[in-house]
This record gives structure tokens, sequence and C-alpha cells, in this order.
């Protein structure tokens, strides 16, 4: 799985950690599961996220497969990549606020705060799931 995302191969490590969870050891398997959603989370240069709804089947995979730790990493790692993208607009209406209309500034930002208050609900959801997910005890 690694050597397929060194290569920028997503869909087929994809596949791959989908597909393998039977003949994979656990620990082995929700690690490659953890991978995937890392680059799955990447921060594109159009800030968007490269795959944010394969992230989240990694959750409920995880979850189901009872790997509560690498559930909770991969949910943690989406609130962190939002919040980045976020970051991403704040510095861009920063770089062009002296030369871009004051619209555009607001949209920026507007933006922005849409995104961290996804991140907040993220962050208030983690909490729960850790409880019910046993990582919390």
């Amino acid at each position: 799985v690694a050597c397929l995302l060194t290569l920028g191969d997503l869909p087929t490590a994809r596949e791959e950690v989908l597909n393998s969870r039977e003949r994979v050891p656990g620990k082995n398997w929700a690690e490659a599961c953890v991978l995937v959603a890392d680059e799955a989370l990447k921060v594109q240069e159009s800030n968007e996220l490269v795959d944010p709804s394969l992230a989240e089947e990694l959750v409920s995979t995880l979850v189901e497969a009872e790997r509560p730790c690498q559930a909770l990493e991969v949910f943690t790692q989406l609130a962190v990549s939002d919040a980045q993208r976020a970051v991403n607009l704040l510095l861009r209406e920063r770089e062009m606020r002296s030369k871009a209309d004051p619209e555009v500034l607001e949209e920026l930002k507007a933006g922005a705060e849409e995104i961290f208050e996804e991140v907040m609900v993220r962050v208030r959801k983690s909490v729960p799931l850790c409880e019910e997910w046993g990582v919390a005890k």
C-alpha cells in the first residue's frame, strides 16, 4: 500500500485495503488504512481534500473491524485537514487584502469560518466517539 501511495495510485491502494482485511494481520491492515486515509486527506492546490469520503469510509470500516484507535486517528485527521483548509483561506485573504475586492475578502473569511465550524463540530464529536469506541477508558 505504501508503494502504491508513493506512486500516486490512491484508487488501487483504496481497493487493496478494502479487499485485504481478511488476509492481512489486523494491526498491519489498520495501519495501511491510516496511510490511505492520510493520502485521501491531503489538501490540494485548489484547497480541496483529495477524497474525504474515502477517509470517512475508512473510519466506518475501522470501527466495524474493532480498530478504534486507528479510526480515531483518521477521524482526527479529517478535522486537522479541514482546519488546514480554513487557514489557507485566511492566508489567501491576508495576501489579497490590499488589492482585492472587499466582497471577495468577505467570501474568503466566510468560507474559513464555515470550515472552522465544521472542525469544531468534528472535535466535539470526537470525545463521545472515544468513549463509544472504547478508546478513552
